[in-house]
């Protein structure tokens, strides 16, 4: 289905909130019929389906669950998605698992703020940019696979070797830097 230049639809489905500009779709959250409480599992699709037609989904707006995840175990972000904005998923305490498509090209600032019960990820090959205090207060996040190596941006550092497993006592970042040991 060709959408006209100027087309912009907001709709609801499976109860997540789409916004289609042009001939693409960004998550905006949880849907108006939702009730996020208690929601255990998250699957974001690449594609989903919007008057017979198929509409990659490519991003995930900033504040998308922000606030709203808590309860939150696991994550499946699909394949398609290049993008999750600032503060996306902020404050999702209980997520144990993330994962994250080969497509994804940009981690947004604060976008996994909070995820306390996040002890490991992978971050996929694509990935070129990591946004300042993204994983910052994952308290137990201390192994993270690095596919390659990523280039400083918005002053942090590199990730110093591809295909390593960092495992620290304790995640820190103090707005400068993205991965390290704690400090004392």
């Amino acid at each position: 289905m060709a959408f006209p230049f100027w087309a912009q639809t907001v709709f609801e489905k499976d109860n997540i909130k789409y916004k289609i500009v042009d001939e693409t779709a960004t998550v905006m959250g949880w849907g108006a019929s939702s009730v996020s409480d208690g929601v255990t599992s998250l699957t974001i699709p690449g594609t989903i389906s919007y008057n017979g037609s198929d509409v990659k989904v490519t991003a995930i707006t900033p504040s998308a669950f922000e606030g709203s995840c808590s309860t939150l175990k696991s994550i499946v972000i699909s394949e398609n998605i290049t993008t999750i904005g600032d503060y996306a998923l902020y404050d999702c305490k209980a997520l144990t698992s993330l994962t994250l498509p080969n497509s994804l090209v940009s981690i947004g600032i604060g976008a996994f703020f909070r995820c306390e019960a996040l002890n490991s990820l992978t971050l996929p090959s694509g990935l070129t940019t990591i946004g300042e205090a993204a994983f910052f207060n994952c308290k137990v996040l201390t192994d993270i696979y690095a596919m390659r190596k990523i280039a400083p941006t918005q002053g942090m550092r590199p990730l110093q070797n591809p295909l390593i497993k960092l495992s620290n006592p304790f995640f820190f970042s103090d707005w400068t830097i993205l991965f390290g040991k704690s400090r004392d």
